[in-house]
């Protein structure tokens, strides 16, 4: 099975929106759609702002497939969206177990 890759030919992720979508996504996504910079996309407008509350990192992940394949941009965004939701789950299981003991 070959992955096709959705491209947009017409609009071009503009790179502030890629670096400061790496450490800011949701800062991103909302100046992005305050200065209507928004990546053209097929995603219906309420799946748009639950993800950008939500999921934002895969809906920057989403744009970016869509507008420009599967580049070292998508592995970038994907590689640092496992890495934060990776991390920041074993915080969370270690401060319950860390509440826990102490009661």
């Amino acid at each position: 099975m070959i992955l096709e890759t959705p491209v947009a030919t017409s609009h071009a992720i503009t790179t502030w929106f890629l670096v400061l979508g790496l450490f800011l996504p949701r800062v991103t996504l909302v100046a992005a759609y305050l200065t209507h910079t928004m990546p053209p996309n097929n995603v219906p407008f309420l799946l748009d702002v639950l993800g950008a509350v939500f999921l934002p990192r895969v809906l920057i992940c989403v744009y970016i497939a869509f507008n420009m394949g599967y580049n070292e941009w998508f592995w970038i965004h994907l590689i640092v969206a496992l890495v934060v939701y990776g991390v920041g789950s074993s915080k969370g299981r270690r401060a319950v177990c860390r509440k826990n003991r102490q009661t």
